[in-house]
């Protein structure tokens, strides 16, 4: 049968099992439907909605949403998941939260998803359970990612930015010699070639040639502030590393004067400043040598 002819009689046995109130079977018929259009998404949608009025329960909600996900309908699925949860407990509220985080993350809004979850940290009893879920997400995500920038890269349709998102990536998911290896192979400007290495050598607990690294870019060439607060954090982060408080505190604090929000470059930039300063007061013995005139 063509695939449309399926997707009508699966259907058509739902409703024959919803209307003999066999909703779990039902449940289970229609989260085992293979790839599907919009059309179809609509249909098993509104079966669901029957399942919810008789009796609602996370499983529904979470199923609707994983549907209206795969066919890209990302704000569909977010006014299901609300709906879900201001008609469940508590705990199941919280896991419908993390599982939108989940569909924001796997469409690439991490922006998005990081707010969800930040919110599902803050109502949690239980924080570790929330943090495996990030871990899980995080993981599978940055996977996705590196394997599809991989190819690019092998196929030399790379650009600058997927070199240096794809070294980030592999820096912390694999480590810093499959990252280094990366570097060595992609294209990109002296700056940021600069700082990918700086990341690299931190990664490899080098501060110092981390230093070197972070020097050579000038903290020229960025497209965008937000690559040259990437920029400042992490030589303030190297510079912090080696002792020198001074320098540390000074890039740390170039970033909170123009975004104060910017990770926690003001708590480092007065925790630098105070390290540095009392650096300055330690008391010193000094030797006093007599010497006779000539």
């Amino acid at each position: 049968w063509p695939q449309e002819l399926r997707d009508t009689e699966r259907i058509l046995r739902a409703d024959c099992l919803i209307t003999a109130h066999a909703d779990d079977e039902a449940f289970a018929l229609l989260g085992a439907f293979p790839a599907h259009d919009d059309a179809v998404v609509d249909e098993l949608v509104s079966r669901l909605a029957i399942l919810i009025e008789r009796g609602p329960r996370r499983e529904h909600f979470s199923l609707g949403a994983s549907l209206f996900a795969g066919a890209g309908r990302i704000e569909a699925a977010e006014a299901l998941v609300a709906k879900g949860r201001s008609a469940l407990g508590p705990e199941d509220a919280l896991d419908l939260a993390i599982e939108l985080a989940e569909i924001h993350h796997n469409a690439g809004d991490v922006e998005r998803a990081g707010r969800l979850y930040a919110e599902a940290l803050e109502s949690a009893p239980e924080k570790g359970r929330v943090l495996k879920r990030i871990e899980r997400s995080y993981t599978q995500w940055a996977d996705r990612e590196i394997h599809v920038l991989s190819a690019r890269l092998d196929e030399g349709s790379a650009g600058e930015k997927d070199i240096a998102r794809l070294v980030r990536l592999v820096l912390d998911r694999t480590g810093a010699a499959e990252a280094l290896e990366i570097l060595s192979r992609g294209v990109v400007s002296r700056a940021l070639r600069s700082d990918l290495l700086g990341a690299v050598y931190l990664c490899m607990d080098r501060p110092a040639l981390a230093c070197a690294a972070f020097g050579a870019s000038d903290g020229a060439g960025y497209s965008s502030d937000a690559e040259r607060y990437d920029h400042l954090y992490l030589a303030g982060i190297a510079r912090e590393r080696t002792g020198d408080h001074g320098m540390a505190a000074s890039f740390f604090a170039g970033i909170a004067g123009e975004r104060a929000d910017f990770r926690d470059s003001r708590q480092r930039a007065l925790k630098n400043y105070t390290r540095f300063m009392e650096s300055q007061c330690e008391e010193r013995v000094l030797v006093l040598e007599k010497s006779e005139a000539l």
